[in-house]
């Protein structure tokens, strides 16, 4: 993962907030099962391809062009495109909040006598 645009720790926050999600009941069933953590990586192993594929061709075109030893400039059709609010806007998003949101879901927990022992 890229340090570009603090995409590592967003994804590793979005990573626990989805696992807690999935496995948050079944750890406290005592039941958890290898299918449940096979759902979480299902879940975000597109989402974090995505984001490192983007930042992997950022890399490479930013090292071809400083190998070359010409003088960077943007690519015309780069400022075209930022040009159209629409489209800058739709990538702002993207960088902040990925290709979708994740959410906490469900209610906070109390604990039992039996399981805060256990901790």
């Amino acid at each position: 993962m890229t340090p570009a645009a603090g995409s590592g720790i967003k994804y590793a926050i979005e990573d626990a907030v989805v696992a807690a999600n999935l496995l948050a009941a079944p750890l406290l069933a005592g039941r958890l099962r290898v299918e449940n953590l096979a759902e979480v990586q299902r879940r975000r192993e597109c989402p974090t391809r995505v984001i490192q594929a983007i930042g992997a061709f950022g890399l490479s075109r930013m090292g071809h062009s400083l190998r070359s030893g010409r003088q960077q400039t943007v690519p015309r059709f780069v400022r075209t495109l930022f040009g159209v609010r629409v489209f800058s806007k739709g990538v702002a998003r993207m960088l902040a909040f990925g290709l979708w949101r994740v959410h906490v879901q469900g209610e906070p927990v109390e604990r039992s006598a039996d399981q805060s022992a256990v901790a």
